[in-house]
């Protein structure tokens, strides 16, 4: 039996006393790609931040990799949203991806031989090495996408967490990481953060539909009754790019739930 990565019991989260996330229970098993899909305000980067510790459960239980959210940590990889918010900040490529290293346990000092070279592979990874000297303000959008994507894999982690990485990028972007990321997928387990199945159906092994609670299954396809129960409609042209190896069926009081 495959271990899990993610385990989600009982969970519920509110802001100002209104209902965020319900009565969330799922688990991830390790190795998996997982899409987390939903509207807008369902829930998806609330429940990203409470994995990470960034905010906190009113009920419920989580644990990663078999461990309290505080002591797993050093072996998670979190991927916030690129909002430009430090994009003029004086830092280069490799400064920036060396802040990932911290995670593992080392507060004070400058960066070690170990720190750097971990550093470098990580840009490697994402094909950015020959930006390592760049300022991150010079840098595109979806460049500085992959330098936060490399930040997290310097600290080589098990668990990665990624809160929309292809928002605001183009197309053929969007395919490039994928790509990485599928790669990255072969030593972490992955879940994402997806407002576009278009996006990651090609390349998700699971989806879980977010708005309120939280529907994963674990076998099967993507049905009609799924989008309608979570978006209230259903984009049929997507479908034909599928996710062919998980069910997201039709939730009984799924209606009720959403009022």
């Amino acid at each position: 039996m495959r271990s899990c990565a993610v385990e989600v019991e009982g969970l519920h989260f509110g802001y100002n006393g209104q209902p965020v996330l319900e009565n969330v229970t799922f688990s991830v098993p390790a190795g998996e790609f997982l899409a987390l899909l939903g509207p807008n305000g369902g829930g998806k980067t609330t429940l990203l931040k409470l994995l990470v510790g960034l905010l906190k459960p009113s009920r419920g239980a989580i644990r990663l990799l078999g461990e309290p959210v505080e002591r797993a940590l050093p072996r998670v990889g979190y991927v916030p949203q690129d909002t430009n918010v430090n994009k003029d900040f004086p830092v280069t490529v490799t400064e920036a991806v060396l802040m990932g290293r911290l995670g593992r346990g080392r507060w004070l000092g400058p960066p070690g031989a170990s720190d750097r070279a971990a550093a470098a592979r990580a840009l490697e990874r994402m094909g950015l090495d020959d930006l390592a000297s760049r300022r991150l303000g010079e840098l595109s959008q979806g460049q500085r996408q992959r330098v936060l994507i490399a930040r997290a894999l310097a600290s080589s982690p098990e668990l990665l967490l990624l809160d929309e990485p292809t928002a605001s990028v183009d197309p053929s972007a969007q395919d490039d990481l994928f790509e990485l990321l599928r790669k990255v997928n072969d030593e972490a387990t992955i879940v994402v953060v997806s407002h576009d199945l278009s996006a990651v159906s090609s390349y998700v092994r699971a989806v879980a539909c977010v708005n309120v609670r939280v529907h994963y299954h674990a076998s099967g396809t993507i049905t009609e009754e799924t989008f309608r129960a979570t978006w209230g409609h259903c984009p049929v042209e997507l479908l034909a790019h599928g996710v062919p190896h998980r069910v997201l069926g039709r939730h009984p009081g799924h209606e009720e739930e959403q009022g």
